[in-house]
């Protein structure tokens, strides 16, 4: 098993590499300006009223919906993938990212505020997409594994908190998180696919 402070260079050097951009923030897509419409209300085309609808021939009355007939809605499709909070996943992530991002053993507080920081940043997405479920949980599991090690510490003690480290995760738990963070962080730039 690895010492605590072996632990912690690792994680701190495996998982930061999980930012995004430069600055450490997780790229953002932008959406796509709405398309301009522009409607000219005096202009006719023959046939046609200004609304585009044709006119009724002579002698006939217009056609009007019945009033007792709803618009029909297209009904959601149970099957179809639902809507994925992009936004939200990609923000928790870059959250978890910063927390996690200065890891040292000379700061055995910040380093338990940072895995509890991080263990919250994940723990706020309620719904995580399918196709990154499994990282998601590996990376959960993984920080709730740690900061069960730190429940009963002293967090300023850096000798307790680094041996409550080494015997919550191994050096092998710290690399399949690491891996599961990569994939992580390829879904979210890759814009949350579905």
């Amino acid at each position: 098993m690895a010492t605590g402070a072996a632990i912690v260079l690792l994680v701190a050097g495996a998982l930061t590499g999980c930012s995004g951009g430069d600055d450490g923030t997780e790229p953002e897509a932008s959406p796509a300006p709405p398309a301009a419409v522009t409607i000219d209300p005096g202009a006719v085309v023959e046939g046609e009223d200004r609304f585009g609808e044709s006119p009724a021939p002579e002698g006939e009355e217009p056609e009007e919906p019945a009033a007792d007939e709803p618009a029909e809605s297209p009904e959601p499709d149970a099957t179809s993938p639902q809507p994925v909070d992009c936004t939200g996943i990609q923000a928790a992530w870059n959250a978890t990212n910063q927390a996690l991002l200065h890891l040292s053993a000379d700061h055995p507080r910040a380093l338990v505020n940072s895995f509890r920081t991080a263990a919250e940043s994940m723990g706020s997405i309620e719904e995580v997409p399918e196709a990154v479920a499994a990282p998601w949980t590996a990376m959960s599991d993984y920080l709730a594994q740690v900061n069960a090690g730190f429940e009963s510490v002293d967090a300023d003690d850096a000798t307790a908190v680094a041996a409550a480290m080494a015997a919550a995760v191994t050096a092998a738990d710290t690399r399949a998180a690491t891996a599961a963070g990569e994939k992580i962080t390829a879904f979210v730039s890759a814009g949350c696919p579905a």
